[in-house]
């Protein structure tokens, strides 16, 4: 894939430094969408020849959005009937292993995270707006963190349960600690998610002791 931008300079005005780094930066974002938006879609189209056409039954394609560091990159994909589980399927999710927080790319919400253990919310989101081709606000950063939160406890619930059926797992290495946290003590199911730095340190059977009762953390 080979690409050609170009930009032009009106030389008769005084060139204005800043004004200049952020139109290109905005030139490059929405280049990096356009090559993404191609990418896909020239792969959903490899995928509808190259299917096992008895299996998968085209449905059509669907709209989509992704926000990514290059900004939001909305695409086309087709959707399938799967004829042997009998479920719909999206074969273009699936050949390229595509891992979203609600419509956030995987990277972006890794980094939102790593941010949000040393700054609030309203400024990690001015941050992702002014240094990537993202505008978010501190809300959808919250939705972001309070998710990616729900994905850890599920996945140290399932911790938990090997260690009830005696079946350890190794050593858990983490940057972050997701807890739940009653913010209405009249209210117990009122809850939200408080994450702390762990900077790098080792838990064996991480899970959480006010739910679990062992010894092992």
């Amino acid at each position: 894939m080979s690409i050609a931008y170009k930009i032009e300079f009106d030389n008769s005005k005084k060139v204005n430094f800043s004004e200049m780094i952020s139109e290109i930066f905005d030139g490059l974002m929405n280049c990096g969408q356009e090559i993404v938006k191609t990418y896909l879609e020239e792969a959903d189209e490899r995928l509808l020849e190259g299917r096992d056409k008895k299996r998968y039954r085209c449905k059509g394609r669907r709209k989509t959005a992704v926000k990514t560091k290059l900004g939001t990159v909305e695409y086309e994909r087709r959707i399938y009937l799967d004829t042997e589980q009998y479920k719909h399927v999206y074969l273009l999710d699936e050949s390229i292993a595509a891992q979203h927080i609600g419509l956030v790319d995987e990277q972006m919400s890794n980094s939102i995270s790593d941010m949000i253990c040393v700054m609030p919310y309203r400024r990690v989101a001015e941050t992702i707006s002014e240094t990537t081709g993202l505008d978010i606000s501190h809300q959808a950063v919250w939705n972001i963190v309070q998710k990616q939160g729900q994905r850890q406890i599920e996945k140290n619930d399932e911790l938990a349960k090997l260690v009830k059926e005696h079946m350890p797992s190794g050593c858990v290495e983490t940057k972050l600690l997701y807890e739940p946290v009653n913010v209405n003590e009249s209210c117990p199911s009122c809850s939200t998610l408080r994450q702390t730095k762990a900077h790098g340190k080792k838990y064996k059977n991480l899970f959480f002791q006010e739910k679990y009762s062992t010894n092992s953390r």
